[in-house]
């Protein structure tokens, strides 16, 4: 490219980075300024559609909210039953759950009334019947996940949050009826399972294989990760969760949470260590999936350099837009377009397959197609890594 013609061209990405980090920081703040001041929002919609059969509600406790439900008969008011939020904290953020509950105690039904969680988790926790397994249970019992209720396989995080608000919702009506709890949820525990320590162990090979410059390692810890973090636990680093922490959503620090945490914590010391990007080329799920698929198909195809201009374009457009949308609906999932869920829930609508599809036929050709051209993530981690180390050259150079 001619000298002339390339300064022309760094002149207009310096422009549009600039326009770009401007209507960034408006679409952030903007919403939060005209955010109107409301003293708080109606909860009766949301108690009739658990209660139906109840006209009026009475508040009898707070933090979380209980109404007691009264029906009307002949003029006068009966008691009919119990309805409660509760708040849990899913794979991508908060869940808030409404439990509805008879006179007896027993939970009449569950509803999902306010979540950040990825369509397509939800889809499959719906699908299974996750939340009409609580229906039945007395609101005393403990209704833990994993021991009385089970999680839903490739939702695992979606699962945890629903019950931890049910479960919330269902003890603060058991103990406005004072029933007497037997079992109390465990709050703040944090141990290494076996989820956990198999992610680390992801982690510690990938860091010796760069270190030591043993690139087959690589193959090692990617396809590792495609059965472990990818089709086991469902649970890869989206680019909503990066968001979710700009917004100030930061999931609960327990064993739950702690592959979440092991994977973007190893993600932050490696490029503050290194200065590189060893998630996305040596940890990724699907990345590894693409890697597999790039061998099958030879992905050999190289674009012409036309085409190869205008590609370069496409991540940072990408994650711009994404971002916007984020911003302004304050919802981490709208503004997520990544194939992860339908790819390790195998679960999604026909256009989430259909793009799917799209991006692995594409990857049979174009080795990565999707992580150099399309993936979020990707562009944001290498854009931090480049970060890194032009901050390391500056204080080189300050030092000589």
């Amino acid at each position: 490219m001619p000298r002339e013609r390339r300064s022309r061209v760094e002149r207009t990405e310096k422009v549009l980075t600039v326009l770009a980090i401007v209507t960034l920081v408006a679409a952030y703040f903007i919403p939060i300024v005209a955010a109107p001041k409301q003293p708080g929002s109606d909860p009766l919609p949301e108690l009739k559609a658990a209660l139906p059969e109840a006209q009026n509600f009475r508040q009898v406790a707070q933090a979380p909210d209980v109404f007691e439900a009264y029906a009307l008969e002949s003029g006068s008011e009966r008691l009919v039953g119990y309805v409660a939020a509760g708040l849990g904290t899913g794979y991508e953020g908060k869940v808030r759950s409404v439990v509805a509950a008879d006179t007896q105690g027993k939970i009449i039904s569950v509803t999902v009334v306010d979540s950040i969680e990825l369509t397509r988790w939800l889809e499959r926790v719906y699908g299974a019947g996750f939340l009409e397994g609580f229906a039945g249970r007395q609101v005393g019992d403990p209704l833990t996940l994993g021991q009385d209720i089970d999680a839903v396989s490739g939702a695992t995080f979606t699962s945890r949050g629903i019950a931890d608000g049910v479960q919330q919702a269902a003890h603060a009506i058991a103990r406005v009826r004072q029933t007497s709890l037997t079992v109390q949820p465990a709050q703040g525990k944090l141990t290494l399972d076996l989820k956990a320590a198999l992610v680390l162990a992801l982690w510690v090979v990938a860091i010796a294989g760069f270190t030591a410059r043993r690139p087959k390692l690589r193959w090692v810890t990617l396809l590792a990760s495609l059965g472990i973090v990818g089709f086991w636990l469902a649970a890869p680093l989206t680019f909503s969760s990066f968001a979710a922490l700009l917004l100030g959503q930061f999931p609960p620090l327990d064993t739950t949470h702690l592959v979440w945490y092991l994977l973007a914590g190893g993600t932050a010391a490696t490029l503050l260590v290194f200065g590189r990007n060893l998630h996305c080329y040596w940890i990724c799920p699907f990345g590894g999936l693409l890697e597999v698929v790039g061998r099958v198909g030879g992905g050999g195809l190289t674009p012409k350099a036309g085409v190869r201009r205008v590609l370069r374009l496409s991540r940072p457009v990408l994650t711009w837009g994404a971002l916007m949308i984020i911003f302004v609906t304050r919802t981490p999932s709208k503004g997520s377009y990544e194939p992860f869920g339908t790819a390790f829930t195998r679960e999604g609508s026909g256009l989430a397959w259909a793009f799917l599809i799209l991006v692995l036929a594409v990857g049979l050709f174009y080795k990565r197609f999707w992580c150099l051209r399309l993936c979020p993530v990707g562009y944001t981690l290498d854009l931090m890594a480049s970060w890194r180390r032009w901050v390391a050259r500056l204080l080189r150079r300050r030092r000589r």
